[in-house]
């Protein structure tokens, strides 16, 4: 651009290119590298998509020429602006939810999924943070979206249920799925019951005795939101005027607290919220005399679905692991193509004659590296990012006898 004076400056432009699912949702692009500056940073790539009401499902491919030893992650932005499906090229095959140490197998590609998606446009950002491989200069990548490819079969899990069910006498119940994505996956089941109640989340960074302001050697206090997730609330009590921010790791949003003297509580809805994991950092309110430094104590809620503690999954249900840390977990791997069992056992519990209600949902773990976005707003020292993908939903009903 010229001025009128005689100078020049540049514009930055940021494209998006718009996918027609309607007719086969084929895009195309090229991964350069990034600038070196920062592990996490790289290039990304956006690309919009509409979807009509009455889609079941959708799901987003993004799959490299040659090269797996560059990473790939994907987001799904919804057009309430919340990330609600996420993708990594890196698949995990060993995990520790406590800790997010696992071990990992590089894809050349991931597909990133949602169920139920809100009428609109949509958002897919690529990321492909850290350095790329030396090998080469670029690579291109190819990438879909597309709707309805699930496959599903829930009818197992109606026929077991339709009938009364003995008290603490277990029944076995099968979800055969299918990997219609382009590379392996983990599923598992989730299962839930058709209430809405108030779910206390297990801290997987610390939140006692945290001190402000925060050290480069410390973590902000972190939790684990499972999916189904309409409210997150975050309290902390500090020995001096305290304020929050917060949201999840992975970017938007990022939220203030109110706060009510050495007490800050920050609240956020949405349908459904992002899952993942969500921190919060604690700042001092001034004005000050001489720099202090105050201790905080966290605590976070979410009002969600809560977990069916009758039905106990074989495949480690992740999203358990939010109230009820786990230290391993039984990963059930698909191949493309592939249709595999998913099983579980109901054991009810209750006075005759009570009815339960719930949806076992079908969801693939997804782990990505610790977010870009997390190192702007958050210190995060775990290395890896965990989230989900809902696929499906079989509800259930059933009277126990």
């Amino acid at each position: 651009m010229n001025g009128s004076g005689g100078q020049h400056s540049s514009l930055p432009i940021i494209m998006r290119g718009l996918v027609q699912p309607t007719s086969g949702g084929a895009f195309t692009g090229t991964l350069t590298g990034g600038n070196n500056f920062n592990s996490d940073d790289g290039q990304a790539n956006y690309y919009q998509f509409d979807v009509p009401a009455g889609v079941s499902n959708l799901k987003a491919s993004v799959k490299l020429t040659n090269d797996p030893g560059d990473t790939v992650e994907t987001q799904l932005v919804a057009p309430s602006g919340y990330a609600v499906g996420s993708g990594s090229n890196q698949l995990t095959t060993a995990y520790n939810p406590t800790t997010r140490v696992g071990t990992f197998s590089p894809q050349l590609g991931t597909d990133a999924y949602a169920r139920a998606p809100q009428a609109g446009r949509w958002t897919l950002v690529i990321r492909f943070p850290g350095n790329v491989v030396g090998d080469e200069v670029s690579q291109p990548f190819t990438g879909s979206v597309t709707f309805n490819t699930v496959k599903v079969d829930g009818s197992a899990v109606r026929t077991a249920t339709k009938r009364p069910l003995a008290a603490k006498k277990p029944v076995g119940i099968t979800v055969p799925v299918t990997n219609t994505g382009t590379q392996p996956m983990n599923f598992f089941l989730d299962p839930r019951l058709n209430t809405t109640s108030t779910l206390t989340l297990a801290p997987v960074e610390p939140q006692t005795n945290f001190q402000s302001p925060l050290n480069s050697s410390e973590s902000s206090p972190a939790w684990l939101v499972p999916t189904e997730s309409s409210q997150f609330t975050v309290t902390a009590t500090a020995s001096a005027p305290i304020g929050l921010n917060y949201g999840p790791e992975s970017g938007d949003p990022v939220t203030l607290s109110t706060t009510n003297g050495t007490t800050a509580t920050g609240s956020i809805t949405g349908s459904p919220l992002p899952n993942g994991v969500w921190a919060a950092n604690v700042v001092q309110i001034g004005p000050f005399a001489a720099p202090t430094t105050t201790t905080a104590n966290l605590s976070a809620t979410v009002r969600a679905a809560p977990f069916d503690a009758n039905v106990v999954p074989d495949a480690t249900d992740f999203w358990q692991t939010s109230v009820t840390p786990a230290t391993s977990m039984h990963l059930v791997t698909v191949l493309p193509g592939q249709t595999v069992t998913l099983t579980a056992n109901i054991t009810p519990t209750g006075p005759s004659g009570t009815t339960v209600s719930g949806t076992v949902y079908v969801d693939s773990l997804v782990v990505g590296s610790t977010s870009t976005e997390s190192g702007f707003e958050y210190n995060d020292s775990g290395s890896t990012e965990p989230a989900g993908d809902e696929l499906a939903a079989i509800p259930y009903s059933y009277t126990i006898s």
